[in-house]
């Protein structure tokens, strides 16, 4: 005899719509802080959305996030009290290739 499978429905979840569910803060590429931050524009975000101007949002959270937490200083420590020294052709590559990164985790 074949006894049907025993795999749980495949029915979509029952969470209501539109519920913010806090970041996890133990996620592997943000800080608490960064969290937070993220976690401040979600109104910003769901404003945008339904307005169909989400281009415009990421390009403004981009900045102030990049603004905030350097990629440059991440990869390239260097005193506060002074100016950032030149980078190689190499370490300017690996700059852009790690801004392009950040810029598309999910």
């Amino acid at each position: 005899m074949n006894d049907p499978p025993n795999d749980p429905p495949n029915d979509p979840p029952n969470d209501p719509p539109n519920e913010i569910v806090p970041l996890k803060t133990k996620t592997k590429w943000a800080t608490t802080e960064q969290a937070a931050f993220l976690e401040s524009r979600i109104s910003e975000f769901l404003k945008s959305q339904s307005d169909g101007k989400l281009k415009r949002f990421w390009k403004i959270l981009e900045k102030a996030w990049f603004d905030r937490w350097s990629e440059r200083e991440r990869l390239y420590p260097y005193p506060p009290d002074e100016p950032p020294p030149p980078l190689s052709g190499i370490a300017l590559h690996d700059l852009q290739k790690a801004i392009n990164a950040r810029k598309t985790v999910s």
